[in-house]
């Protein structure tokens, strides 16, 4: 009799143990639902855009990903390029939230209009993190922007902005200033040796 328990008691826990992980969940969640960006963005620039949460509304650990999808509002659709994030892959715990920081690169070539696009938090299985989850719904807030053509000045900023890495214009930014320098400083030394004539010397000359 006592072996009969103990083996039911065994069973038992087997089936509640293979039963619970159909009760566990995973959801996700964020805390905004669009955002807008009310100024126009020239084309060719980099914006910070306003952070969003992704959150965890399940009952278990699970991985996520944030990825763009098109919206069926009208508008320009946002190449893929045109976006990153920070972070773009994490884990949260149930019920936890992170902060995403989405960054945008408008193309200098791109055309003027408005822009549509969603921002989404993917579940993704764990360990499955890179982009392309295994998942395709998610969660997250609709960008919209308008993009404007640059000016003149603006092109050409960009232009050479493309052309030279930041490293190379902080390196030319340094040498110029280092230059500036040393010219200021050889310019006082010159003015120093220069000695003005005395008010004595100076009748002398004009006798």
């Amino acid at each position: 009799m006592r072996r009969f328990l103990a083996l039911g008691a065994l069973v038992a826990a087997a089936m509640l143990g293979a039963v619970t992980p159909a009760f566990a969940s995973i959801g996700v969640g964020t805390d905004m639902r669009s955002i807008e960006v009310t100024q126009p963005l020239v084309a060719g620039g980099t914006y910070q855009l306003h952070d969003f949460t992704i959150i965890n509304t399940g009952s278990q650990p699970s991985g996520f990903g944030i990825q763009t999808s098109p919206t069926s509002k009208p508008g320009l659709r946002v190449p893929t390029s045109w976006l990153s994030f920070n972070p773009s892959a994490f884990y949260l715990d149930p019920k936890q939230g992170i902060n995403v920081r989405p960054t945008l690169h408008v193309s200098v070539d791109a055309t003027p209009g408005v822009y549509q696009v969603l921002l989404l938090g993917v579940p993704k299985l764990p360990g499955d993190l890179a982009p392309g989850g295994h998942m395709n719904v998610g969660v997250g807030p609709r960008l919209s922007f308008t993009v404007v053509q640059p000016n003149q000045w603006q092109r050409l900023y960009y232009a050479f902005k493309g052309w030279m890495p930041w490293s190379a214009i902080v390196v030319l930014v340094v040498v110029v200033l280092l230059v500036a320098v040393a010219w200021l400083m050889i310019w006082r030394a010159r003015s120093r040796r220069v000695v003005p004539l005395s008010a004595d010397a100076s009748d002398e000359a004009a006798e």
